[in-house]
């Protein structure tokens, strides 16, 4: 998910957009809030904001993870979604690296604010300061995982929908340079004793297309020893 957030991020610095595809979008949000208006009422904000303070809780009892993921970008435009597979490995507060095994080897990793992305022959590294809302992104995504509830409660709206040993937490952004990117992302996952497991992440793009990606062979870790740490997060791992 990370990754198409730098590629929206790059997608949106080419500028305004041209006026049929801007109507259309403006069509498609407008739509969407239409949607949003006539769906039935969220539970009451402070129950809510008990059971997300509960699932919340739950992510941050994960200090490491590794997992395989399997992420899909279906776009308006391609009759097909364009699919991707690899690893994913996290260490609280902000060590994260994601490996792409198909259909091409790349890399993306996070360490505290700086954000490489690439494979073994070439890459590029960006400040997360000089991109305030690829910055808030990030952070929200990582704020997820570290289960920081005031951190996500600065860059977007929150709610929670408790499931059955389970839940699903929806984000709406905030920031109007967030909306720019992002529409919209929502989180998934399983409840157990030892903390609470990532399945599903959702991403709606400020276009309409949508990055759906799932976790498979989610491990919890303590903390990566340092030979561990320099043999997977780095570019090419």
């Amino acid at each position: 998910m990370i990754a198409g957030l730098v590629v929206t991020a790059s997608a949106a610095a080419e500028g305004p957009k041209k006026p049929a595809r801007a109507r259309v979008e403006r069509d498609a949000s407008a739509a969407v809030d239409a949607a949003s208006a006539a769906a039935p009422a969220a539970a009451p904000a402070q129950d809510n904001r008990a059971q997300l303070e509960a699932v919340l809780a739950k992510l941050a009892k994960v200090e490491a993870l590794s997992a395989r993921f399997h992420e899909e970008k279906r776009m308006a435009l391609l009759a097909a979604p364009l699919e991707s597979d690899g690893t994913l490995h996290y260490q609280r507060p902000r060590l994260l690296v994601r490996h792409t095994e198909r259909p091409r080897k790349a890399s993306l990793l996070l360490e505290n604010d700086v954000l490489t992305f690439g494979d073994a022959q070439r890459k590029e590294s960006v400040e997360l300061s000089s991109q305030p809302a690829l910055r808030v992104l990030v952070d929200a995504f990582v704020s997820v995982l570290a289960g920081d509830l005031p951190a996500l409660e600065k860059v977007a709206e929150l709610s929670v929908e408790p499931l059955e040993g389970a839940f699903r937490i929806r984000m709406v952004p905030k920031d109007p340079k967030m909306k720019r990117l992002v529409r919209a992302m929502s989180f998934e996952g399983a409840l157990r004793e030892a903390g609470a497991v990532l399945s599903r992440m959702e991403l709606t793009d400020a276009s309409g297309d949508v990055t759906v990606t799932t976790f498979s062979q989610v491990a919890f870790r303590k903390a990566f020893g340092e030979a561990e740490r320099k043999r997977l997060f780095r570019m090419g791992g």
